[in-house]
């Protein structure tokens, strides 16, 4: 897979094993991606010298590593998700049952395939130097402003792998463009909450990477270990007895259905948590215009949980 951004090229796939051993499958997917940015974490082990206040030389320890960029939200022109999201959204927990993706508390799979968490490798190729991490997972947020593309927001955590020289990448670029904060729909416990003008959602994913002695690099993979689904969007305000009554609900603690659906005519793309709940109103302004900043959490909806959001692409 390989996701174009300005001056540089990223490529991602998932892994068959976790860690450093690495075989890569599936099928080679493109998109758009910008805001690249890609770091080390080398942990530098420091010695002190004797006599004076000079140190000596160090050696380096735990070669972990990150990367963040975004993409645009889209479906793939055919009513189904689109390929790359098969290899991403399972690296942030979020596992596919029939063009529907899910959350999943386990560990990452070593095998490759349809409803598993997974590992991806994932390179940025910048002027001719490859640097990539492996065995990583990472965190979603998603985020809409109306009239602007609406926006993934990609973090992943990973071990470092030693940079090479390498030719830039020259995939095609995917022809169906990124959903519109536009047309939406958006409901909560099944009534219309009026004029929005921004919608986040974050996965809040816990990401580490476990450490390994027996490794080279001292990590084994990254793995997700907590998830916090929280969300926030900013209604313009109106009295309580108009539904939904932010603050009654609020005040009482109250779980609704949360519901947003985009479409660009063809593609639609629905964001569904069963059992949403507001942790915060408070009152905001927009061009003199009185709104409600309304933050809120996605619960479980049944004991065994793993139902508390659902992206469904139809």
């Amino acid at each position: 897979m390989a996701l174009l951004t300005r001056n540089r090229v990223l490529a991602a796939k998932h892994e068959t094993t976790i860690g450093t051993a690495i075989a890569v499958a599936g099928a080679d997917a493109t998109f758009n991606a910008y805001d690249v940015q890609i770091q080390g974490d080398i942990e530098y082990n420091e010695r002190l010298g004797q006599g004076s206040f000079s140190r000596l030389a160090g050696t380096m320890g735990k070669q972990g590593g990150s990367i963040s960029f975004k993409t645009g939200l889209s479906g793939n022109g055919a009513a189904a998700s689109p390929g790359w999201l098969d290899t991403l959204l399972p690296a942030v927990g979020l596992i596919e049952a029939t063009d529907t993706f899910s959350p999943s508390s386990t560990a990452p799979s070593t095998t490759v395939g349809t409803g598993v968490n997974h590992t991806v490798t994932i390179a940025a190729y910048e002027n001719g130097v490859k640097k990539f991490l492996a065995g990583a997972m990472g965190n979603l947020k998603i985020t809409g402003a109306t009239g602007q593309n609406v926006v993934l927001e990609w973090t992943f955590t990973g071990i470092w792998q030693a940079a090479v020289d390498a030719a830039i990448l020259a995939p095609t670029y995917d022809t169906v463009l990124p959903l519109k904060f536009l047309t939406a729909t958006l409901t909560m416990g099944g009534d219309v909450p009026g004029c929005i003008q921004s919608l986040s959602i974050d996965l809040g994913n816990n990401v580490v990477l476990r450490e390994c002695a027996t490794s080279a690099t001292g990590y084994s993979s990254a793995i997700i270990t907590d998830r916090k689904v929280m969300g926030t969007y900013d209604p313009e305000a109106h009295i309580e007895a108009t539904a939904p009554a932010e603050y009654t609900d609020w005040l009482a603690g109250t779980e609704e259905a949360f519901s947003v659906a985009l479409t660009d005519g063809t593609d639609v793309v629905t964001i569904a948590m069963p059992q949403a709940q507001r942790v915060n109103v408070q009152e905001g302004d927009r061009g003199g215009v009185q709104i409600d900043t309304i933050e809120f959490a996605a619960n479980a909806s049944a004991a065994a949980g793993d139902d508390e959001i659902t992206i469904d692409f139809s």
